[in-house]
């Protein structure tokens, strides 16, 4: 399995660099190049846009030439529009749903990434497009009472690191090769690993509540040896 899913640092990519990628990285990777045909989509709506899935995701869907929506809090704004972001809503005083539909003249959006919540997951249906497409990395929305045909919806769930007891070596080795394709948009410049600090190994424990506020900026790394 391991021959399988190793994947090999490119040149000019450090250790940090590396460490950063999986498995959030992977997990937006996975989620906007293998659950969807990006091609004819325009408006995406990524929520956490300054953590860390929603960080890469925001990059990789514009290297997709995709329009991106995203929300987080007003002190990250100026951060997820240096990442990239087109439109962002400040989701704890602004109106998610309305801003979406506003911005996309009522249309809705033809993907979105739900990295919050169930509950969330459910609202995200009143803002997709026709034949929109909702991915979920948390529970999946309870659709009682919603009609899936009204909007011809496609719901996903992802479960990046089911791929190992899958037994299925096709999507085990699935994630080398996704790791090298993000590898390589890392080394070009096309993606940020988005490092906002690297801890000593003896700062683990705090490295790991600031992680459990779900508030954390990018990638917060930890070195194991001085």
């Amino acid at each position: 399995t391991t021959a399988l899913t190793a994947a090999k640092i490119p040149d000019g990519m450090d250790f940090a660099a590396a460490a950063a990628l999986p498995c959030a990285g992977l997990t937006a990777y996975q989620a906007l190049t293998r659950k969807v045909n990006t091609a004819h989509m325009n408006w995406v709506l990524i929520h956490g846009g300054a953590g860390g899935v929603g960080g890469f995701a925001l990059q990789i869907a514009k290297n997709l030439g995709l329009n991106v929506i995203t929300t987080c809090s007003k002190e990250n704004k100026s951060y997820v529009r240096g990442l990239g972001a087109d439109e962002v809503i400040d989701y704890k005083s602004e109106d998610v749903t309305e801003r979406v539909m506003t911005i996309t003249k009522s249309l809705g959006a033809d993907l979105i990434l739900n990295t919050v919540s169930k509950e969330s997951a459910e609202e995200d249906l009143n803002r997709l497009a026709f034949n929109g497409h909702l991915i979920s990395i948390v529970d999946l929305p309870d659709l009682t009472g919603f009609n899936p045909y009204r909007k011809a919806v496609s719901i996903h769930s992802l479960a990046l690191g089911g791929a190992h007891s899958s037994k299925n070596d096709l999507q085990r080795k699935d994630l080398r090769v996704m790791a090298e394709e993000l590898a390589a948009l890392t080394v070009s410049g096309k993606v940020d690993p988005m490092i906002s600090k690297v801890l000593p190994f003896s700062a683990l424990k705090e490295g790991l509540r600031e992680l459990t506020t779900r508030h954390a900026r990018g990638k917060i790394l930890v070195r194991v040896t001085p």
